[in-house]
């Protein structure tokens, strides 16, 4: 039940920002306390994989912010979400660091660093295309609909951000 409520609301989400019909919300909210949220509620998985979840966030970044924390959440629950699927040794890291800061505005950088399976250099760029996985032995193992980097990617570029990609077959990636 959980697993298809995840993917009509993926589909959903998909159809609202590819209809042009997503808006954002400009709100002042807790950036730390969205963080340690995401945390706590992937806690639990991770713990059943024997791998650390950890959340690093610069002792300069504000408490508070304005912008949209349901999509904000919703974008690093689904890089920290496939960090832990795709982990099965050592750690998934969620980091926040303040990456610039004028009078009235500030940008945040937000790294999911994991030592999990990695994506191979052929790979990488088709991961964020609609219903796509690195391979199908990939969505066999682990699941999934192959949406969520999808709908993350297109929401940070409406936002007027970008999201980057490092990553190597058996070491890790970092979103």
């Amino acid at each position: 039940g959980d697993n298809l409520l995840v993917l009509i609301n993926d589909i959903l989400d998909f159809s609202k920002i590819e209809a042009g019909k997503i808006e954002f919300e400009k709100v002042d909210f807790n950036v730390k306390k969205l963080i340690q949220n995401i945390q706590g509620a992937l806690l639990e998985k991770a713990k059943d994989k024997e791998i650390l979840l950890k959340v690093l966030i610069d002792d300069e970044l504000p408490e508070m912010v304005i912008g949209d924390p349901v999509r904000l959440g919703q974008i690093l629950t689904n890089l920290a979400s496939n960090a832990v699927k795709f982990t099965d040794t050592g750690k998934v890291t969620i980091y926040a660091t303040l990456a610039s800061q004028t009078e009235g505005s500030i940008n945040v950088a937000f790294e999911v660093k994991d030592t999990g399976i990695g994506i191979p250099k052929d790979k990488q760029a088709s991961i964020f295309d609609s219903f796509t996985q690195a391979s199908s032995d990939t969505t066999r193992k682990y699941g999934g609909t192959g949406l969520g980097l999808a709908i993350s990617k297109r929401l940070v570029e409406l936002q007027g951000s970008t999201i980057k990609l490092d990553s190597e077959p058996g070491k890790g990636s970092t979103f």
